[in-house]
């Protein structure tokens, strides 16, 4: 039995994450409203589970439940543990696991908004109580004048 981290994301990580596929799909916002049992397994846990093409519906047990695999990453911008990780969809999660609120939240930026983006976060996460929200973004660039 080979114990891998699960991960429970919204399709959303994907995009931020900037995930590229080698398999199959990553999944999308239906299958997390649906609460789908599938899976999106990294490339290093596919390799560790035997895993290298999806077109023959592969599936993977997260204890006594079974979850098709729908795609293998293959690479990732910002969260190599992906790569050797399990990820199903978030309302999955809830459902399966009875987990209630993410533990951390992935925001992709344009260049240079990254740490006004870090300033409003927590209000956008936790409006009640925004300092229970823990937020780390890049410090600002300083500029320098050429002369």
């Amino acid at each position: 039995m080979t114990a891998l981290p699960v991960v429970a994301a919204s399709a959303g990580l994907f995009d931020a994450m900037q995930v590229s596929v080698s398999a199959g799909r990553v999944f999308d916002s239906g299958h997390d409203e649906r609460a789908d049992d599938i899976a999106v397994v990294g490339k290093y846990a596919a390799e560790r589970l035997g895993i290298n093409r999806v077109d023959t519906q592969p599936a993977l047990f997260i204890g006594e439940r079974p979850f098709t695999v729908v795609g293998i990453i293959d690479t990732v911008s910002g969260r190599a543990d992906l790569q050797d990780s399990v990820i199903i969809p978030h309302s999955t999660a809830q459902r399966e696991f009875d987990i209630s609120a993410p533990a951390a939240v992935e925001i992709r930026t344009q260049l240079g908004a990254a740490h006004q983006v870090g300033k409003q976060a927590g209000v956008a996460i936790n409006p009640n109580d925004p300092a229970l929200v823990q937020v780390s973004a890049p410090p600002p660039r300083a500029h320098s004048v050429l002369g």
